[in-house]
């Protein structure tokens, strides 16, 4: 039997990221699936527990029910299962860490097609389904710029030091 269990995502983005991933529906419970890196860190943290836990989000989190895979959950059966907050933590800066690395492959993988900056941006919302996408483009520019910018300092340092002109 599959079990369910609730996640706090701090980032709306980032839930919308995680549906896409699995090929969630934008309402109710995401089914997780190990053949994703993803889905194997998150069904790594799962803890059990002899009575229930409660949590609870706050202002700004969301909370999201995920159905894990049965396979790694044989000890389940006779628990309950939750995650810690230690745990929520990890699995949102892997999830974090997992959406940053897609949206700089989108954007590279874009330019090569010489797709226009804006239209990427665009393209990339629509494509995971972010909710609100116009209160996140802007934040996607900067993030991009921002990334760019730090890499393209390191580039001309690391061609200094060998002496390319």
């Amino acid at each position: 039997m599959a079990e369910t269990i609730k996640l706090i995502i701090r980032k709306e983005e980032h839930e919308d990221y995680l549906r896409f991933v699995f090929g969630s529906q934008k309402k109710g419970p995401i089914l997780i699936d190990r053949n994703k890196d993803i889905g194997k860190y998150i069904s790594s943290r799962v803890r059990y527990a002899d009575n229930p836990q409660t949590l609870r989000s706050v202002k700004g989190e969301f909370l999201v029910d995920l159905i894990l895979p049965e396979r790694g959950l044989r000890t389940a059966a006779s628990h309950f299962v939750h995650f810690s907050l230690e745990d929520i933590d990890k699995i949102n800066d892997y999830l974090t860490a997992e959406f940053n690395q897609f949206f700089r492959g989108y954007m590279l993988a874009g330019e090569e097609m010489n797709i226009e900056y804006k239209d990427l941006i665009e393209s990339f919302m629509m494509g995971i389904g972010i909710r609100n996408p116009g209160t996140k483009f802007d934040t996607l520019k900067k993030k991009d710029y921002r990334h760019r910018d730090k890499i393209h300092k390191i580039v001309v340092e690391s061609l200094q030091r060998i002496g390319y002109q």
